[in-house]
């Protein structure tokens, strides 16, 4: 639907956009579609029931439990780096020198999605990452506790240094907001699938790739933390790679895969995080 705005955008339309925290089908979303048409079919047949037209891009930003309204979207940000680092530490200064992180990762034993952009409404949306950070197969890297909050709108995307034991495989991501509690709640995912058709090796067999994920509107609030968990699958709401190399429909051999996540000076993986530093026009609701 971005790619749509975006894509209408740049024909010249007059386009506009509308994204709110409801998970699929949610009544909540639907009642705000409804209105949202109404209100388009008002303009556009010129029996328009207020005086201000809306603006283009009306944004949620969770976190901060409110409406910003935009003129163009995504709105103007400032990328924001944090360097993944031995320890499971995610921080604003180049990684050192250290031994890279490794996991071990079995499709018959597939990491589990927990929450997320699925269709099912229960098993949707913001959950509770501990069943899944609790896990030998994910590994997470964390910020130190923001001292202020840190709004974030926009694409993200991560770079990660990779070396595995198979040439089928899966690299998974998901940003999450961990609470002063330590409650870590997932924000956005990304995901790759890893074939010789798309990985270059080094001498070393180790390989960088890049992970876009799916864009957001989050403010971190200060007293919490950014994480980024690192996996190889989100079952069911990715379908497993079996490891094999066969065709995904009719595959019927898995192989368990050794991976390693590199971060040394010379294999520098991050974060990428669009800042806004200027809020947009608070909306009228």
């Amino acid at each position: 639907q971005i790619a749509d705005y975006e894509a209408l955008g740049a024909a010249g339309r007059d386009v506009r956009l509308t994204i709110g925290p409801w998970t699929h089908a949610s009544p909540r979303g639907m009642g705000e579609a409804v209105r949202d048409g109404l209100e388009w079919f008002d303009q556009h047949v010129g029996v328009a029931r207020s005086g201000s037209r809306r603006a283009a891009v009306r944004l949620f930003v969770m976190g901060d439990g409110r409406w910003e309204d935009f003129e163009a979207g995504p709105p103007p940000a400032d990328l924001q780096t944090w360097h993944l680092g031995s320890g499971g530490t995610l921080s604003s200064e180049p990684a050192r020198d250290g031994p890279p992180d490794r996991f071990h990762y079995d499709p018959a034993d597939p990491t589990p999605a927990v929450g997320g952009p699925a269709l099912n409404m229960k098993s949707a949306g913001p959950k509770d990452q501990h069943p899944r950070e609790d896990r030998a197969d994910v590994v997470t890297y964390s910020t130190p506790v923001l001292t202020a909050d840190l709004t974030v709108i926009g694409p993200i995307s991560v770079q990660l240094y990779l070396r595995s034991t198979l040439d089928d495989t899966d690299v998974f991501v998901r940003l999450c907001d961990v609470s002063p509690k330590g409650r870590s709640i997932n924000v956005s995912d990304g995901i790759v699938r890893l074939s010789p058709a798309n990985v270059t090796k080094d001498d070393d067999w180790v390989f960088a790739t890049t992970i876009a994920m799916w864009p957001t509107a989050n403010t971190f609030k200060a007293g919490h933390r950014i994480r980024l968990q690192v996996s190889s699958g989100a079952h069911p709401l990715f379908a497993r790679n079996t490891g094999s190399g066969e065709a995904l429909a009719t595959a019927t051999k898995l192989c368990a895969a050794d991976q390693e996540i590199w971060h040394d000076a010379a294999h520098p993986s991050t974060l990428v995080l669009p800042v806004v530093t200027t809020r947009g026009p608070r909306s009228l609701r």
